[in-house]
């Protein structure tokens, strides 16, 4: 039986496994790849993303680390998509392989069912490809130059975005009585926190002084958006 075959019946053990334990998943798709293709993925973001310089330097960034012995602990690379797809790399042994495969599932069962990925895209496959089309399109028309010049300066703002917008909207009132219920309060027979209690025991007064006056205010994470609103 070859190592592919033994995989599959492996995945068939482990989906029965699932159902035992009551865990549910969307379709699980596999795919063993090579360290190259796989170096190629990671830098990529997304296996049929648009066409970027960035992809490029971060390639030879990742093959570099790689040749050195840093990334030698990159088992598979996971899209938490619907269907999910898995990417196994070919060279590690067949064990490692087999528990690859029971922590993918792992994975697919927790964004699956995880409140904060809820309302996610999960057809973010075919919007890549949409867009890498569009994209190509531009290159034609306006030439690969000033494409990438729009393109940097979105990626400038890739980190000053808050992605959680729209799905978890909280005022600055909600995040102070949030932190405020999360305030745990150190015993006084703690003997493990003992030598750190009082310098925390202040730190923690202190927070919850400011939380509890309303003077503490969070940063704005979504600088567009301060920008755009006023």
């Amino acid at each position: 039986m070859t190592e592919l075959k033994r995989l599959r019946k492996i995945e068939e053990f482990v989906l029965e496994r699932l159902k035992a334990y009551g865990l549910n998943t969307v379709l699980q798709k596999f795919d063993i790849i090579s360290e190259d293709r796989m170096l190629a993925l990671i830098a990529r973001r997304l296996p049929n993303n648009f066409s970027f310089w960035q992809t490029g330097r971060d390639y030879e960034r990742f093959r570099t680390r790689f040749e050195h012995g840093f990334g030698h602990g990159i088992l598979e690379v996971v899209f938490n998509l619907d269907p999910s797809r898995a990417f196994i790399l070919n060279t590690v042994p067949f064990a490692s392989k087999v528990l690859t495969v029971c922590h993918v599932y792992g994975h697919n069962h927790f964004f699956s069912n995880n409140a904060y990925f809820r309302h996610t895209r999960r057809n973010m496959l075919s919007s890549a490809s949409a867009a890498r089309e569009r994209f190509l399109e531009y290159e034609k028309r306006f030439g690969i130059n000033k494409v990438e010049e729009i393109l940097n300066a979105a990626k400038a703002f890739e980190v000053n975005v808050d992605p959680d917008l729209g799905r978890l909207p909280e005022t600055q009132e909600h995040m102070r009585k949030r932190l405020l219920v999360a305030i745990v309060e150190i015993p006084e027979n703690d003997q493990t926190l003992k030598p750190l209690s009082k310098k925390m025991k202040k730190e923690q007064a202190d927070l919850k002084e400011e939380l509890e006056s309303g003077k503490l205010v969070f940063a704005e994470r979504d600088i567009l958006l301060f920008i755009l609103e006023n």
